[in-house]
């Protein structure tokens, strides 16, 4: 991108990369959407419990937490087109591989383990990474487009592992669902997934060639991470995806415990994807136009609404229900948007992939601590409210937390977008 061009430019130029960042963003959620699909079939052919098919997740989790960062700094190091195309190359790779499972215990978390360093390729911070070193007045939007990927992923993904199931057995189906992947994925990104290293070292744009990587106004290499503002983002993400993913996978037991059956339950936990679409795209609008900091503050503060609906309702219906659903859909839709946002603003692109692989390792702990602490006080007291009871205030400290950066986020100015 040019110095001083306009949003309708930087769409010209850059729509392709737009359109294959979306493609591998579709790549890296796959493995974990379709999971639900494949533990009756596995139970039925080795006999194992829920328990010991999900623990795959475990080792997902743990392999998340420990290299995300190092990964990181790989995507800052080589530019995210070499480490975005092998990653999808190699998790397509890994999740055919599946299909050779033998039952045996050593071997189910093997194939886990390669799924999750295959993961470590094909997550959000390889596509964000590209598009925020292309795109300036209108990368709000371009990342909300990009993110609306794992939404394909949500919808696709389920229903061609279910057909493929069905027709052809599980270990068929994951042959297919990866190469079905990978057939659609692959082209895209080599034909255009370039990030702005990508073009300088390659010389494939003699305009763009010039353009150096933009600095924010705060720039550092690894210092960065020991920032107070970067510390205070990495602090706002924990704590809301800690309550957020504590309050998601536990939410069907939460909505039927408060009044509702569970066909209504089921129904409102479909909304969670309408609304996740519909936080990514406000927040891609907002973010280019108007203070990044208050609508930070709203997303980081909106779980703030839910838990305060559950805690004074004595028994949910559809509207409260909605509600709930929604404020917490919008929220996960468009926080980790609004933190790869400010991060850019910041600090630039220097050490971008560094600081957003960290902050995917903080994600993945609040990820796999969340849902066990709220699990846990439900099993102790037989209720949720004393979860609301603390998420609540959580939630208000987070949104503090986000709009406390708000200065640093304009001493990097950026210009509306206009068309």
């Amino acid at each position: 991108m040019k110095t001083g061009e306009g949003a309708a430019e930087e769409w010209r130029r850059g729509w392709p990369l737009v359109l294959s960042a979306t493609a591998g963003y579709t790549v890296g959620p796959l493995g974990v959407y379709t999971m639900s699909l494949y533990i009756r079939p596995l139970q039925e052919e080795f006999g194992w419990s829920k328990a010991f098919v999900t623990s795959g997740l475990m080792v997902n989790a743990l392999v998340a937490v420990t290299l995300s960062t190092i990964a990181g700094m790989a995507i800052d190091r080589f530019g995210p087109r070499r480490i975005g195309i092998a990653g999808v190359i190699c998790f397509c790779t890994s999740l055919a591989l599946f299909a050779t499972n033998s039952g045996a215990a050593l071997h189910w978390w093997a194939l886990w383990m390669l799924l999750a360093l295959s993961m470590l390729a094909a997550k959000p911070t390889v596509w964000v990474a590209a598009i925020t070193s292309r795109f300036d007045r209108s990368v709000g939007l371009a990342l909300a487009t990009v993110m609306c990927g794992s939404t394909v992923t949500t919808t696709l993904g389920p229903l061609i592992a279910g057909w493929a199931i069905a027709e052809y057995g599980w270990r068929i189906s994951y042959i297919l669902t990866a190469g079905i992947w990978g057939a659609a994925a692959l082209p895209l990104l080599f034909l255009f997934f370039f990030g702005q290293s990508d073009l300088n070292r390659t010389r494939r744009s003699g305009a763009q060639v010039v353009r150096t990587m933009r600095q924010g106004s705060l720039a550092g290499g690894p210092a960065m991470l020991k920032s107070p503002i970067y510390l205070r983002i990495v602090l706002a993400c924990a704590l809301s995806q800690f309550i957020i993913a504590g309050t998601i996978v536990n939410l069907e037991p939460i909505l039927t415990s408060d009044g509702l059956d569970r066909p209504s339950a089921i129904y409102l936990i479909s909304m969670i994807g309408v609304s996740m679409f519909m936080g990514r795209l406000i927040a891609g609008y907002w973010l280019d136009r108007h203070n990044p900091a208050l609508f930070g503050a709203l997303c980081f503060g909106i779980p703030a609404v839910a838990f305060a609906v559950l805690l004074l309702s004595a028994e949910l219906n559809i509207a409260t229900g909605l509600c709930v659903v929604m404020a917490i859909g919008f929220a996960t839709g468009a926080e980790f948007e609004q933190a790869a946002f400010m991060i850019n603003r910041i600090f630039g692109q220097s050490s971008f992939g560094m600081l957003v692989g960290t902050i995917l390792a903080v994600l993945a702990v609040g990820q796999g601590t969340g849902p066990m602490l709220f699990g846990y006080i439900f099993d102790q007291s037989g209720s949720y409210r004393a979860a609301f009871a603390f998420a609540l205030p959580i939630s208000l400290l987070a949104s503090l937390l986000i709009y406390s950066v708000g200065s640093a986020v304009r001493r990097a100015p950026m210009a509306a977008a206009t068309f």
